[in-house]
This record gives C-alpha cells, structure tokens and sequence, in this order.
C-alpha cells in the first residue's frame, strides 16, 4: 500500500481547522493510501520563535489545562478528537528533524487545505511549502488556501521556487488560481475544501443525532479575519424577529457584550464535534461569518446567511459563487433584506454534488 503525508493546520482551537483535516484524511485513504499527517504546530516551532511570534502566556496555558473558560474547555475536546480521529506522525518544532524522520518515509506528500498559504499568520513557513521533503518525492497540494487577493511582494519568489517542484496544485478559492498564474504556474486547479468533498452522510457517522426540541438559528461566529460585529447582531434580531425562535451559539459567545442583551442565545460553545455536526444538520437558519460555517450549511443543506467583509475577495464568497448561491451573502453592514437565506436545496445538493465529483476526480488522478 502506497504512503502519503498530509501537512496541514489543525492545533487551533477552531472546528472547521480540525475537521479539514480529518476531511483530508478520509479523502486521501479512500484512493487507497496508508496516511499520516504532520504533527506540527506552526505556532509554537522553530520558524515561529524566529519570527516574533509570541509564546503562549502563563496563564493561557493554566487555563488551558484546568480548563477554566469556555473556549479552553472546547479546545481539550478537539485535542480528544484528533487524538482519536486523526493518524499523527511524532511531533516536531523543527525543519531539519521533519527532513530527517519524515522526509523519505511517503510516496505522495499533500500539503492542504486550510490556510497553509497564509503569510499572515504563517509567516511563509517553509513547512506549508514541504520543503523537508526530499527532491525527488512527489509533492501536490489539496484546496490550499492563501485567504487574499494578492501575495505578499517579499514572498512570491520563495513561492515560485518551491510550487514550481510540485507535480499538482490545487487550491479552494478563485483568488487562489489567480495568484498561482501571476507567479506563472498556470495549471492549478479549484477544488472543494475536503469538509465538502465528505457528503452529510458521510459525516454523519460522527454526529451525534438528537431530536431538538424547538427550531433554532445557529450563529457560528469568527472575527480574526475581519470584523462582523456588530452588524451580526442586527442581522440575527432581525431574523430571530421573523422565525420567532431562539439563536444557539456554537462560536463567538460572549454574554458580557451589550449587543446580545436583547438576543435570545443558548451558548453551545463547548459542544463535541458529534454535537456541532448535529446543530447544523438541524438548524432552521445558519448565521455565520465563517469559511467552515458556510461549508457545513451548504452540506447540510440548510437556510443560510454567510457574513463577510466589505472589501471583498474573502473564502465565504467564492464558494457561494462556485454553488450559484450568491443570495446567501451578506456584506457587513449591507442592508438585510438584500439576502435571501432560503434556497432550493435539491438544487444546491446537485451543484455541491458535480462540484465533489469533478475535485475528487481531480485528486485521484493526481495522487
């Protein structure tokens, strides 16, 4: 049986991160391959402390480990998952270990999805770039996502040198492909981002089922990217207004802001993954201002209003366009009523489901 690496992110805190990347993993062994993936946290190796990146404080690693909030309390119940979901290799913090122990062992090394390409927070690692690999392995990338319109100028040469030794790229959003060009490499590929390329079935051997009592809109809320609030908050009391139901907050709670006094939300932060499978397979509306929240009511088929920036050029975006479901767009501070949430779901199913089949054809044939 052939061997493959898949180097991705997943040591943060964040549902859509882990889930890609068990979404990468079943992908990659349904073709029939052995695999592994990296366990490597860009945060806190090598290239991260030589790059100023910050090392977790004191007290965020107490409360990391007593668990003390919310959000530390879901990221032990991640770190179970991937513990128990996801094939590691030993850790590793640096470059020269990973060339020593990981570089000759694998027949294909796949970096993606996620945002591997992202210099913001990736400073360019050259681990997202894997160079540790040996020259004369395979190297191909799955839906990386570089999360902007244009590459950062002290960058794009180490791109093209490194990319040029790939035998196949593939990226998640349309700005990708337009940056790969610009660097000359002009036959990638868009692909779904692998939460996608797994149907609702498929997932749902991890949801955990339950009859919910009462209709609900679920709020999956990020702001690292861009800033959503408090324009969300109008848009989730408009629509709490018109579905007369309650909001379940699966991300982005906090009871203390005075936006959400007048919002109705059960806080389901510290849910397990079988949990949030099932919030949104049931939700009667998705409010999101996520990539992954946007996925997963796609997936699922379900009502959905995808949040996302002014300036445009964001992951929500160039899915919704990919699934002729631009309606589902929300630009912050964009009149309301400029959306519609609600769908016909045959039809979505039957664009989301040529879109798996021509991705998955895809990496088949270039695994």
């Amino acid at each position: 049986m052939q061997q493959a690496l898949i180097v991705t992110i997943f040591t943060v805190p964040n549902f859509g991160s882990v889930l890609q990347t068990y979404a990468t993993q079943c992908v990659v062994e349904q073709f029939g391959y052995k695999c592994r993936v990296l366990n490597y946290d860009h945060n806190r190796g090598e290239w991260a402390k030589g790059h100023g990146v910050p090392e977790m404080s004191f007290k965020s690693k107490v409360g990391n480990w007593l668990g003390l909030k919310a959000k530390h309390r879901k990221a032990k119940l991640l770190k179970k998952f991937v513990k128990s979901h996801i094939h590691l290799t030993s850790p590793y913090s640096t470059l020269k270990d990973m060339e020593e122990n990981e570089g000759t062992m694998y027949d294909v090394y796949i970096i993606g999805s996620d945002q591997v390409w992202n210099t913001k927070y990736t400073n360019c690692d050259p681990t997202f770039l894997l160079e540790f690999a040996h020259t004369d392995k395979k190297k191909i990338s799955i839906a990386s996502s570089f999360a902007c319109k244009l590459l950062d100028g002290k960058y794009i040469e180490i791109f093209r040198k490194e990319l040029s030794k790939f035998s196949a790229l593939s990226v998640r959003e349309a700005h990708g492909i337009e940056i790969l060009s610009q660097l000359g490499l002009r036959n990638s590929q868009l692909v779904l981002d692998p939460t996608l390329l797994l149907s609702a079935n498929q997932w749902d051997v991890l949801r955990k089922k339950s009859l919910k009592s009462e209709k609900y809109i679920l709020l999956y809320l990020l702001r690292y990217a861009f800033e959503p609030c408090p324009y969300i908050y109008d848009v989730l009391k408009y629509y709490q207004d018109k579905l007369q139901c309650k909001i379940i907050a699966l991300e982005g709670y906090e009871g203390h802001d005075p936006y959400v006094k007048n919002l109705k939300i059960e806080d389901a932060t510290e849910s397990t993954i079988s949990e949030f499978l099932d919030y949104f397979a049931q939700a009667s509306l998705v409010v999101t201002s996520s990539f992954h929240g946007t996925a997963f009511a796609l997936n699922y088929g379900v009502p959905l209003l995808s949040i996302t920036p002014t300036n445009g050029g964001d992951r929500q975006s160039s899915l919704l366009e990919q699934v002729k479901l631009n309606q589902c767009r929300l630009r912050v501070n964009e009149e309301i009523t400029h959306a519609n949430p609600f769908y016909d779901k045959e039809q979505e199913q039957i664009n989301l489901g040529k879109l798996r089949k021509e991705s998955l054809d895809w990496i088949e044939a270039n695994l």
